[in-house]
């Protein structure tokens, strides 16, 4: 490949930005640092199964979730709207809560930020 010049060539501007010395937020109450992840889980006999989690923090109380055959960023949304519709039914936009994700394709997508506003 590479003596034909049939490699791909890198593209920086798509490489992810890490910083090693950036700390994770240390909340000192409930609600104020919220996480959100996904994991997949086999289940036998059926197959992979995606579980999206958000975790409060603080409590490390389990706030939204949600379990489907495909993570889509949409799934994303759905865990998130079900932890703001439980925990804060009357609204949490005086709670100055904060979401914290790392840099996968779901949380960076544009319809998540966008839609998650």
């Amino acid at each position: 490949m590479k003596q034909h010049n049939l490699q791909v060539k890198k593209n920086l501007k798509l490489k992810a930005v890490r910083r090693s010395d950036t700390k994770k937020p240390r909340p000192t109450h409930p609600h104020q640092w919220w996480g959100i992840d996904m994991t997949k889980v086999m289940v036998e006999g059926f197959g992979w199964v995606y579980v999206v989690i958000v975790i409060d923090w603080y409590t490390k109380k389990v706030v939204g979730h949600y379990a489907g055959l495909q993570s889509k960023a949409w799934h994303w949304l759905i865990a998130l709207n079900k932890a703001v519709n439980r925990q804060f039914p009357e609204g949490a936009r005086e709670y100055n809560l904060q979401l914290m994700s790392d840099n996968g394709c779901q949380p960076t997508s544009t319809s998540f930020i966008v839609n998650g506003k």
